[in-house]
C-alpha cells in the first residue's frame, strides 16, 4: 500500500480537518477542533473521495480524485504524521487577555467591596465612630502641625523671597529657609506672648471692673436684697404662703447639703483630670510647632515626592490636572484664613482705636471681641456687637447706642472697602452660599464652623465646577 493510500486510510478513522487559517481552536485535540470546525462539508467530501481511491474502480483520476487530492494537500501534514508516529503529546488552551471582560470583573469586584464596606458601616456605625474618634486624637498633634505649618508657611516665603533673597541677597536656598522659618516662628511666638503679657491682664482687668456695677455689694448683701424682695411680695401671696416655702425649703435642705457635700469630694479629682488635660494639650501643642517646623523645611521634598508618586502612578494628563486642582484648592483655602485674620486683625484695632478716642470703657475687651468674631464673614460683626452693647447698657444707654453705631460704620467699611481689597474674590462664592456654609459649619462644629464652613464650601464649590466644566466639554457643550 502507498503512503497516499496509508493517510487516506488514517483520514477516515481521524477525521481530521482541514488546514486553514489560524484560530484559538487550533491547538486543541484533533477531535474537539473537528466538533468546532464550520467547514463540515469540506471534510466529509475529503473522506468521501478518500473510499472510491481505496476500490481501486479505474487508474484514470477522475475529478473527485483530484479534488480529494486538493482537500489533502490543505490538511496539516504535521499533525498527521504526529498520530502515524503514535505522539499523544496533550495540547491546552492558551489564555487570551480581554480587556473588555477584565474591566467589568474590576467594577465587579469594587461593587462587591464597596457594598460590603457600606452594611458594615450601617451595622457597625458606633464602633467605626469611636474608631475614628480615636484615630484623631492620636493623630491630632499632626493635624494640628499641618495646620500650623500652612498658617506660617505664607509669612515663611515673604520672609524667604523679600527679605533674605531680595535684601539681604542670600545665595544659599538652604539658609534662606532655614532663617525664614527661625524668623517666622520667632515673630509669631512674640506676637502670641506679647497677647498673654499685655492683652490678657487687662482683660483681667476689664472684667474685674464689671464687678464694680454692683456698687461694692457682696453676694450677701445680694441675698439680702432678694430676701426683702420677697418679703414685700409676701403682703401679695396667700396667708400660708410664707410657711409653705418655709417647710419646702427645710425639706430640700439635705439634699442641698448633699449636693454640696458632693461636689466638694469631686473636686480633687475635678483639678487633677483639669491638670493633666492641660498638660496634655501643652505637650500636643509643642509636638504640632516641632511637626510644623519639619513639615516647613522638608516641604520641598515632601511636594516633590507628591508629585513623583502622582505621576508615577496617573497619565500625564491626568496628573497635570490632579497637581493643578490641588494647588487652586490650597490657594483658596489659605487665602481666605490668611486674608480674614488680617482683616479682623485690622477691624479690631479701628475698634480699639475709636473706643480710646471717645473714651469708652472695656474698649480692650470688646476690640477683642469685635475682632475675633470678624472672622465670620456677614455675621461676626453683628454676633460681636451683641456682647459689647450689652454691657454698655450697664454703663448707660448712651454708651450703648453710640457702640452699635461704631460697629455699624465699621462694618460697612469691612465690607465695601477694607474686605475687597485683602480678600478680593477669594472664595467666588455668592452670598446665599456664604450664608449656607456659616449655617451649616454652626450647626455641626459650632463657631469654628462658621469661620471655617466658607473655604470648605468654596474647594467644593470650585472641585464641582472643574468637573462641570469638564463634562460638558466632553460633550463639546459650551453652557456659559
Amino acid at each position: 500500500m502507498s503512503q497516499k493510500e496509508t493517510l487516506k486510510n488514517h483520514l477516515r478513522s481521524l477525521k481530521f480537518t482541514k488546514k486553514k487559517k489560524k484560530t484559538p481552536y487550533d491547538d486543541s485535540p484533533l477531535h474537539v477542533r473537528m466538533f468546532f470546525d464550520s467547514d463540515h462539508d469540506a471534510v466529509h467530501d475529503a473522506e468521501h473521495d478518500a473510499v472510491h481511491d481505496s476500490d481501486h474502480v479505474s487508474d484514470r483520476p477522475k475529478d473527485s480524485d483530484r479534488a480529494s487530492h486538493e482537500h489533502s494537500d490543505m490538511y496539516d501534514e504535521d499533525d498527521i504524521f504526529a498520530s502515524l508516529n503514535g505522539s499523544n503529546k496533550k495540547e491546552h488552551y492558551r489564555f487570551e487577555a480581554n480587556r473588555r471582560y477584565f474591566t467589568i470583573c474590576v467594577y465587579a469586584f469594587f461593587f462587591v467591596v464597596a457594598s460590603a464596606l457600606a452594611i458594615f458601616s450601617i451595622t457597625k456605625m458606633s464602633a467605626i465612630r469611636d474608631a475614628i474618634s480615636h484615630f484623631l486624637v492620636i493623630m491630632s498633634p499632626f493635624i494640628m502641625g499641618i495646620f500650623i505649618a500652612f498658617l506660617v508657611n505664607p509669612l515663611v516665603r515673604q520672609l524667604d523671597a523679600v527679605l533674605f533673597k531680595k535684601i539681604l541677597r542670600l545665595a544659599s536656598a538652604k539658609a534662606r529657609r532655614i532663617l525664614s522659618i527661625f524668623l517666622a516662628y520667632i515673630l509669631v511666638i512674640g506676637t502670641i506672648t506679647m497677647v498673654f503679657l499685655y492683652v490678657v491682664p487687662q482683660l483681667a482687668e476689664s472684667l474685674s471692673e464689671l464687678s464694680s456695677l454692683y456698687d461694692g455689694k457682696d453676694a450677701g448683701a445680694i441675698l439680702d436684697s432678694i430676701t426683702n424682695t420677697l418679703n414685700k411680695l409676701e403682703a401679695y401671696l396667700p396667708a400660708n404662703y410664707s410657711s409653705t416655702i418655709s417647710e419646702k425649703i427645710s425639706s430640700l435642705l439635705p439634699e442641698i447639703i448633699a449636693y454640696l457635700s458632693n461636689i466638694i469630694t469631686g473636686l480633687l479629682p475635678l483639678l487633677i483630670n483639669f491638670s493633666m488635660s492641660v498638660a496634655k494639650f501643652a505637650l500636643n501643642l509643642l509636638l504640632s510647632i516641632a511637626i510644623s517646623i519639619y513639615i516647613l523645611y522638608d516641604l520641598r521634598k515632601l511636594n516633590k515626592l507628591l508629585l513623583r508618586l502622582t505621576y508615577s502612578v496617573l497619565p500625564i494628563g491626568r496628573a497635570n490636572s490632579l497637581s493643578h486642582t490641588v494647588k487652586e484648592c490650597g490657594n483658596i483655602f489659605g487665602n481666605f484664613i490668611v486674608g480674614k485674620s488680617i482683616d479682623s486683625l485690622i477691624i479690631g484695632l479701628l475698634c480699639f482705636i475709636i473706643l480710646k478716642i471717645f473714651d469708652f470703657p472695656y474698649a480692650l475687651l470688646v476690640s477683642v471681641i469685635v475682632g475675633i468674631t470678624n472672622m465670620i464673614p456677614y455675621f461676626g460683626p453683628f454676633i460681636g456687637a451683641i456682647p459689647g452693647i450689652l454691657l454698655y447698657l450697664f454703663t448707660g444707654f448712651m454708651d450703648a447706642l453710640g457702640f452699635g453705631i461704631i460697629i455699624l460704620i465699621l462694618q460697612q467699611f469691612d465690607g465695601w472697602v477694607l474686605g475687597p481689597k485683602i480678600l478680593g474674590d477669594s472664595t467666588g462664592l455668592s452670598p446665599i452660599w456664604v450664608i449656607f456654609a456659616i449655617i451649616v459649619g454652626g450647626a455641626y462644629a459650632g463657631v469654628l464652623g462658621m469661620f471655617l464652613g466658607v473655604p470648605v464650601v468654596a474647594v467644593i464649590a470650585y472641585l464641582s465646577d472643574r468637573f462641570i466644566v469638564e463634562r460638558l466639554k466632553k460633550k463639546k457643550l459650551d453652557i456659559s
